[in-house]
């Protein structure tokens, strides 16, 4: 159900990606709608079920949504199409349906305790596969959960890693506390 996979690129694609990612000229961020990694609402609906939660602001920055009129909304695609090429070449898989892809910037928050974790939710309510694609050496764990709501995994940062897994799993990640930002790059999919 979750996958890991450590230097998922070559040193090359990662460098690449790394370098379109931080290229504070040419790619840009926007700042996230919710005053959280999910809505106010929502953060409140499931706080009662979840000790250790904890919002932040973060920046966001959508390559692809197929809920839109035109779903190729970056010019920056090529960064997803590595991604996806490589997973599909590794699991020998010949086409996937693209449903969403972006990445997300999360800046310091120097007192985010390493078992804190931002609202766990889950993607798409249809089934679907994720992938999260780790661009930048930093802290800010992402954890994985049971239906009872226990940690089912939880997977430390590291640049070229890529975890794959059953898009029903209800995910978090967290703010680094000892890093200035972490960069994920989040894509859904089904087949």
């Amino acid at each position: 159900m979750i996958k890991v996979y450590k230097n998922f690129l070559s040193k090359e694609e990662h460098k690449e990606i790394y370098d379109v990612v931080t290229d504070s000229v040419t790619f840009p961020w926007f700042a996230s709608t919710n005053e959280g990694t999910v809505s106010k609402k929502y953060y409140n609906k499931h706080a009662k079920y979840f000790k250790n939660l904890r919002e932040h602001g973060f920046l966001t920055h959508l390559f692809f949504n197929s809920d839109l009129k035109n779903p190729i909304n970056s010019r920056h695609i090529s960064v997803v199409d590595l991604i996806i090429s490589a997973y599909r070449k590794k699991n020998n898989i010949k086409k996937i349906n693209l449903l969403r892809c972006k990445a997300n910037l999360q800046i310091q928050v120097p007192d985010f305790k390493r078992d804190e974790y931002n609202t766990p939710h889950t993607d798409y309510r249809t089934p679907h596969q994720g992938l999260i694609y780790y661009v930048n050496k930093t802290d800010g764990d992402t954890f994985f959960f049971n239906k009872d709501n226990s940690i089912m995994k939880r997977i430390t940062p590291e640049p070229n890693k890529l975890v794959s897994f059953d898009g029903s799993i209800n995910h978090a990640g967290s703010h680094p506390a000892r890093h200035m930002y972490r960069i994920v790059i989040n894509i859904d999919f089904n087949f």
